[in-house]
């Protein structure tokens, strides 16, 4: 499912999230519902704006994991960016989130996790300022 202006975190003037990292989202822009895995690694919350990667390696696999380019499991491809702050513990296991796939400008100083092959990774559905 793609959302767009409209729907759950934009309104008529647009995104309405709590870290401003969409400067202005593009017509159309792609948010998708995604399964985050709860990992027993992290130590709190992913953040909005933290670069993600689609998992391919055990239990994790066909969830979404914090991006890392140093991985061959998947998560080494940057698939977006969490539209919202999402649990992500073991504790409180695997959570929705929304993930921004593309067709927005986003504010690279206010993500966690993006890098240059991250980047272009993404392409030209994003454009980084």
């Amino acid at each position: 499912m793609v959302y767009a202006p409209g729907t759950p975190g934009f309104n008529k003037d647009g995104p309405t999230l709590s870290n401003e990292f969409i400067v202005s989202p593009r017509v159309g822009a792609g948010i998708i519902k995604i399964t985050v895995y709860g990992d027993d690694t992290l130590s709190g919350d992913l953040n909005a704006g933290q670069a993600m990667g689609l998992s391919d390696n055990g239990a994790s696999s066909g969830y979404y994991v914090k991006y890392n380019d140093g991985s061959a499991n998947g998560e080494n491809v940057m698939r977006g960016l969490l539209v919202e702050p999402v649990p992500a513990t073991t504790a409180r296991g695997n959570q929705e989130g929304l993930l921004l796939v593309g067709f927005a400008v986003v504010d690279e100083s206010k993500t966690t996790g993006v890098d240059a092959n991250g980047k272009t990774d993404m392409g030209d559905r994003i454009v980084w300022i």
